[in-house]
């Protein structure tokens, strides 16, 4: 068992599966490539034009899903669930999520780990980045070009910086600063095939690169506001899980958000059965829990008049040896610190 503030967690849940990952990865390349590729076919084919207006846009939305789920691929490399061992997993999810352009997942990583210690309070990196973002056009627009923007900035100054920096994953300052390169090596290389396909083949690049890429911004973009918009600072308020057999498909589990931070160990293919244990084992009896099931409610979390968290003030960071992480190992099982609208109270 896993303990974790007060969860004692089988560990079944937090084990790294090379099965699981690699459907999970498959699952997410499928998401992408098969749109992708159908968008190519309906663009060249005889079907009428009207016909060809309707489905065109729908697969490049549904291609978009599927790079937002390479980022969620990349979420998990730097939690290090695709793989017991963290450079392994690291590595696995820069690759896969570099080829979103102008995503770093290392400086990603950087902020994330920082939320999770910090959720919802003046600490939490991404109330700077999210909060200023106050009405749907400009979250749906700008809140994601925001963040990687800072993550860049993050990630260049690990590879290049000259001075000591504080770095709350757990690997070492060098680990990390390969790392960095690495990542940055792999969004260049990408970027580079992403531009000579357009300036080869436009149509290919422009339908099933960069309109997707639109459209993963945009999907990207309004996400946060859904996992944290109006919720608390308690580890069972702190997040909001937007759940249906829709999003479920769609998301591959990321969308159970409450779960993943109590325990962030738990990789997202393994998100739904943990909060199914949570509900069966008693943890969210009587709590007022945030969650969705409603694709309109889904979108109102990212309009005006949802504002994400505002900060209590000072507030004592959850303990946590490596937020990012969740339950640390060792030989006798690792303890860790999980971080931890519309309120739905489990009875």
């Amino acid at each position: 068992m896993e303990r974790s503030v007060g969860l004692q967690v089988p560990a079944a849940f937090t084990r790294p599966s090379n099965a699981g990952t690699a459907a999970f990865i498959c699952v997410g390349l499928a998401m992408f490539l098969l749109p992708a590729a159908a968008t190519q076919l309906v663009l060249r084919s005889e079907l009428a034009a009207g016909l060809k207006f309707v489905l065109v846009p729908a697969l490049v939305l549904l291609a978009g899903q599927g790079l937002h789920v390479f980022g969620i691929i990349g979420h998990d490399g730097m939690h290090f669930n695709l793989h017991r061992k963290r450079v392994v997993s690291a590595v696995t999810g820069i690759l896969v999520s570099s080829f979103i352009p102008f995503h770093s997942d290392l400086g990603f990583a950087l902020w994330h780990s920082r939320h999770h210690r910090w959720t919802n309070t003046d600490q939490d990196p991404d109330i700077a980045i999210f909060r200023r973002h106050r009405t749907f056009l400009t979250r749906l627009l700008l809140a994601r070009p925001t963040a990687s923007r800072q993550h860049l900035r993050e990630t260049v100054r690990i590879a290049f910086g000259r001075e000591p920096v504080k770095v709350e994953l757990p690997l070492s300052l060098a680990a990390v600063r390969s790392l960095a390169r690495f990542n940055l090596l792999c969004s260049c290389a990408w970027l580079a095939a992403h531009v000579y396909v357009t300036l080869r083949w436009p149509a290919v690049g422009i339908f099933s690169i960069w309109l997707p890429y639109a459209a993963t911004v945009m999907m990207s973009g309004i996400r946060p506001y859904v996992e944290h918009a109006g919720t608390g600072h308690d580890k069972f308020e702190n997040s909001r899980t937007w759940s249906s057999p829709f999003f479920d498909f769609f998301f591959l589990g990321h969308n159970y958000h409450l779960a993943h931070h109590l325990v962030p160990r738990v990789p997202t293919y393994r998100l739904r059965s943990f909060h199914r244990w949570l509900e069966r084992t008693g943890h969210f009896d009587g709590r007022a829990l945030h969650q969705e099931s409603t694709i309109p409610g889904f979108f109102s979390y990212a309009r005006a008049g949802s504002d994400y968290p505002e900060p209590p003030g000072a507030v004592q960071p959850r303990p946590s040896a490596n937020s990012i992480t969740g339950p640390r190992y060792d030989s006798a099982g690792g303890q860790e610190s999980p971080r931890g609208s519309r309120a739905t109270r489990a009875m």
